[in-house]
């Protein structure tokens, strides 16, 4: 999976890709904040602050559009 945005390759982390790809999966719709942290936490409980920190940096990648958050739910991609 690649990222291209204004016809130029984006870097992405293990991470960031694996959240984009959930959000991708469920566009238009609320992933639930558990379900980003199973899917990228399995072995770990991650903080608010390092889930934040993930989707703030994929969200400058993207260009601060698309992800919207849904407060006390989780996030959506709004395409």
């Amino acid at each position: 999976m690649q990222l291209i945005r204004n016809g130029e390759y984006v870097k992405l982390t293990k991470k960031e890709t694996i959240l984009l790809q959930l959000l991708i999966a469920r566009k238009n719709q609320i992933v639930p904040f558990d379900v980003i942290e199973i899917e990228l936490w399995p072995d770990k409980e991650p903080n608010e602050n390092t889930r934040r920190a993930l989707v703030s940096r994929l969200r400058s990648k993207l260009g601060n559009r698309h992800i919207e958050t849904i407060v006390s739910m989780g996030y959506r991609l709004s395409i």
